[in-house]
């Protein structure tokens, strides 16, 4: 399955918790009135990470610290792409982005997933994403490869490798991310990330957040 993981800033102006508050209980009855609606275009699963901490690099364009990571998937990318040019998408829920985010920090990260660990998360979900930049010369399939090869996190409960899609004629700032569950805030606080030998460890950027499953669908890894 498609997923589009889309990582931005709050509106400028705006408290951490009015953010989250919009998100949770303003923007999320409206895509999952689009989902009750329309459930052949509107998203097959839907997540909102609200993050609470992490690290971020001073410069470039992922180079600020991130508020949220939101996760739709899809059965394809096309499908992803009609979604969002649909009547009902343009019409409720286009305009509320604004009220928000800043639209000028958002990353869109297209994605297909690459179950690690299928553990079984019990209780709140702590979750820590690690966005991953592939060193300078250093080929895609081979820093794929040596991704792969990294071990699960020793306390992780699940753990999921998003291989980045880089759309046609366009770029993207980050090669990977990994996406890891653990049973509490602690064990997430306790995790550090160690970027393998091909990839640019001054580039990495983590964000630990609480996931919020809003309509779980067919979950496919």
């Amino acid at each position: 399955m498609f997923k589009m993981m889309i990582t931005g800033r709050r509106r400028a102006g705006q408290t951490l918790a009015a953010h989250r508050h919009h998100m949770r209980f303003v923007h999320a009855p409206l895509v999952l009135g689009y989902i009750a609606a329309h459930p052949d275009m509107a998203p097959q699963r839907y997540v909102q990470n609200h993050a609470y901490d992490g690290t971020w690099q001073g410069a470039g364009p992922i180079g600020v610290a991130r508020d949220f990571v939101t996760e739709i998937s899809f059965a394809s990318p096309q499908a992803a792409a009609a979604s969002v040019q649909t009547p009902y998408y343009l019409t409720h829920l286009q305009g509320d982005e604004a009220n928000m985010v800043d639209q000028a920090s958002v990353i869109l990260l297209p994605a297909v997933e690459r179950l690690r660990l299928d553990g079984v998360v019990k209780g709140a979900a702590h979750k820590v994403f690690v966005l991953l930049t592939r060193a300078e010369g250093v080929d895609p399939a081979a820093f794929r490869a040596a991704w792969q090869d990294q071990p699960s996190p020793v306390a992780a409960q699940r753990h999921v490798q998003n291989d980045i899609m880089a759309r046609p004629g366009e770029g993207t700032p980050v090669d990977g991310v990994d996406e890891v569950w653990f049973t509490s805030q602690a064990e997430a606080e306790a995790f550090v990330p160690q970027p393998g030998p091909l990839m640019d460890a001054d580039k990495t950027v983590i964000i630990l957040a609480w996931e919020y499953v809003l309509h779980a669908g067919q979950k496919e890894v």
